[in-house]
């Protein structure tokens, strides 16, 4: 008797544990959870949502314009630049698409809410609705659905690109800071325009990514790595030092700490004179770190017995000197009010004849 209570209990738990997960609510059931769209990969398709599975809980947007009370999903998202937002459910039954916009942070409830009143966006059912954006407004999207459904939200048109999404405007590390560092890059942001890299190169990569170079002067290690990954990729590439205008024209740097395939971090050894492109990709907002200071000479003149001597020189015009590898050694010490100690700097003199 004992074996057979035992084992109606175990058959109960189990049903209730089985029932508990087949009904669980979306992970964005609740306003304060909504995904933030910015760091999810644009578009952003999600299948299968489990909209008969949500409840209403706090999503009643009362006093916004345009009350919605029926269960629902929540997304959002902070605009970077003006443009066309568009979402939408592709198995729609009893469908509503809805845009708010409201606090970047710290809402809990669809009452801290305003409807977004434009014409792509009506106060009503519907499985598709879109919205122009305004620069720095926080929007959030309403969806609710009798039926689980996939759907698609594309806000690419809403977020400033990343300065360095082209190959073309890779980030030049040489320019500093050492280490660089960067916050908040915008991965999701950036496109896969000229991205590719030829597959005889030991390494093809198609995804949308952003690009840094930078020209060794001396062997030495690079670091590169992505800070929060997310299907991260860090490759290092070589190719000419200017004119580059797609990941056509590169080759991949073969070495064992730099692999073409998934990885949040990667580094060479490098060799003096060959300009290095390093390929990242994320799929949400990132830290990013680059350590180059191993690969650059100190400027010739940096110690002030090296000082270039002007007499002679009609005029002298660098435009290639490496003031961030500059040392202090004997810099300081000056006399008359101004002296230079701890200041990093290079040298040069000469001899007045009148």
């Amino acid at each position: 008797m004992k074996t057979l209570s035992t084992l109606l209990l175990v058959l109960t738990m189990s049903f209730t544990f089985g029932l508990a997960n087949l009904v669980a609510q979306p992970a964005n059931d609740l306003i304060a959870n909504a995904i933030n769209l910015v760091n999810e990969p644009i578009p952003y398709n999600e299948a299968n949502v489990n909209f008969p599975a949500a409840t209403n809980t706090n999503d009643a947007t009362t006093g916004s314009g345009c009350t919605a009370t029926h269960e629902a999903v929540w997304y959002k998202f902070t605009a970077t630049k003006v443009g066309t937002v568009s979402a939408g459910i592709i198995n729609p039954s009893g469908a509503s698409v809805l845009f708010y916009e409201g606090p970047a942070t710290g809402v809990t409830s669809g009452a801290q809410l305003t409807h977004v009143n434009q014409t792509n966006n009506p106060c009503a059912l519907g499985p598709l609705a879109s919205i122009q954006t305004t620069v720095g407004t926080t929007y959030y999207i309403y969806m609710r659905n009798l039926v689980a459904s996939d759907i698609i939200i594309n806000i690419s048109a809403a977020i400033l690109l990343p300065p360095n999404d082209l190959i073309e405007n890779a980030i030049n590390l040489g320019n500093g800071p050492i280490p660089y560092t960067e916050s908040l890059v915008n991965f999701p942001g950036a496109t896969n325009t000229n991205d590719n890299t030829p597959s005889g190169t030991g390494c093809q990569v198609s995804q949308a990514g952003i690009w840094y170079k930078f020209t060794s002067t001396k062997v030495g290690t690079v670091n590169a790595g992505i800070i929060n990954p997310d299907g991260a990729v860090v490759i290092f590439f070589e190719g000419p030092a200017e004119g580059v205008t797609s990941g056509m024209q590169l080759t991949h740097v073969n070495q064992g700490d730099n692999p073409c395939s998934i990885g949040a971090l990667a580094s060479i050894q490098t060799t003096i004179g060959t300009t290095y492109y390093i390929y990242m990709k994320n799929n949400i907002v990132s830290d990013v770190g680059m350590n180059t200071s191993t690969v650059f000479n100190a400027p010739e003149n940096d110690l002030i017995e090296n000082a270039i001597d002007l007499n002679n020189m009609e005029d002298y015009i660098k435009d290639d000197i490496h003031f961030l590898m500059a040392t202090i050694t004997n810099d300081g010490g000056q006399q008359g009010g101004c002296n230079t100690q701890n200041t990093p700097g290079i040298w040069y003199k000469f001899t007045a004849d009148k």
